[in-house]
């Protein structure tokens, strides 16, 4: 029995890598080319044309083997955010860099013109960024179209115009086929009145909404605040539904930071966004203590506090977890919470009256 595998070749990725290859070498070759044009006005002296011609392959294989270090050349070419941005200027910086060597250390006979270096490496990352965001644009706003005919969008307007408002009016932009359609921002800023977001305006306050115009039927209202008082998120619930608009929330910021749910989650308010109590800081260290090692019976663990003290407890590693309800059904939930948690194996659900 052998224990090494051949490596097996996908030939649609090795052909979609030479393709992307290729495209990169023509951009590379043509910014080369024009950067030339540019630095002599469009009347390149002759002996700088041979040299040119001269230099070309060097560069695209300079610039190439620079692409495929910063691991570019592999990417998905759809997918282009701020890091590969960065990895295209260090690419193609180090690359024009060390064209420029030969200045550096008195090589006269290698030397190009420093001009054309500086305009072929802003023509170069132009070139490329703008194939990469091309392709992204066809993926995100052509291609779904294409598919055929899509379903109609709910125009919706989002209150928050901060990292989690952003956010998600980038998700629902982005991809169209989820229904929603931002068309207005309001926020509390007034230092963000009138700037625009993802190409959506921020109007005012959340009170100015009458005062805006062109809206056109609006589907819903979504507060894209999670870390605003309750307060201010119950006014604002209220404001929206004296209107008759349809009103949900983003998820909590704990569930945020947590990772357990995306931005674009929306959901219905519920109660506990509106009732306003402040925050308890808990002695987790103490809490640790008394529970790491421990038997520990929670009583009602069926219902929502008995549920959730279970889900806290058993993360904090209790050598065993009783949980006592006299309710089957809503027992045997919290048992699967538990489970799906990978905490089953130090849980014992347990059907009866405490009295």
């Amino acid at each position: 029995m052998s224990f090494f595998r051949k490596p097996t070749i996908d030939p649609a990725q090795n052909w979609s890598t030479f393709i992307l290859g290729f495209v990169y070498a023509a951009i590379i070759a043509a910014s080369f080319y024009f950067a030339y044009e540019v630095r002599f006005d469009f009347l390149v002296p002759e002996n700088f044309q041979l040299e040119r011609l001269r230099v070309l392959p060097m560069v695209v294989g300079l610039k190439l083997v620079a692409l495929v270090a910063s691991l570019q050349l592999g990417s998905m070419v759809a997918y282009f955010s701020i890091p590969d941005l960065l990895k295209l200027v260090w690419a193609m910086s180090g690359a024009s860099l060390v064209m420029y060597l030969p200045w550096l250390i008195g090589a006269g006979h290698f030397t190009l013109p420093r001009g054309m270096l500086l305009t072929d490496l802003m023509l170069c990352l132009g070139g490329l960024c703008a194939a990469r965001l091309g392709t992204r644009l066809y993926r995100e706003r052509i291609s779904p179209h294409r598919k055929g005919p899509s379903q109609p969008q709910q125009r919706i307007v989002i209150v928050g115009a901060g990292d989690a408002g952003a956010s998600l009016a980038r998700e629902f932009i982005s991809a169209p086929a989820r229904g929603f359609l931002p068309v207005l921002f309001l926020d509390d800023n007034p230092a963000k009145h009138g700037k625009l977001i993802h190409g959506v305006r921020v109007h005012g306050r959340p009170e100015s909404i009458t005062d805006a115009k062109d809206l056109g039927e609006l589907a819903k209202v979504v507060i894209a605040m999670p870390s605003a008082p309750t307060r201010r998120v119950r006014e604002i619930v209220h404001l929206f539904t004296e209107l008759g608009l349809k009103v949900e929330t983003l998820p909590s910021i704990e569930e945020l930071a947590s990772g357990r749910v995306k931005a674009s989650r929306i959901r219905p308010v519920e109660v506990q966004d509106l009732l306003g109590r402040d925050a308890v800081n808990l002695d987790s260290a103490t809490i640790l203590k008394n529970i790491e090692g421990r038997v520990v019976m929670v009583t009602g663990a069926g219902g929502s506090i008995g549920s959730e003290l279970c889900r806290q407890i058993a993360a904090l590693n209790p050598k065993r977890l009783l949980m006592l309800e006299q309710a089957e059904g809503a027992l045997f939930n919290t048992e699967q919470e538990i489970n799906e948690l990978g905490l089953g194996a130090i849980s014992v659900a347990l059907v009866g009256d405490i009295l």
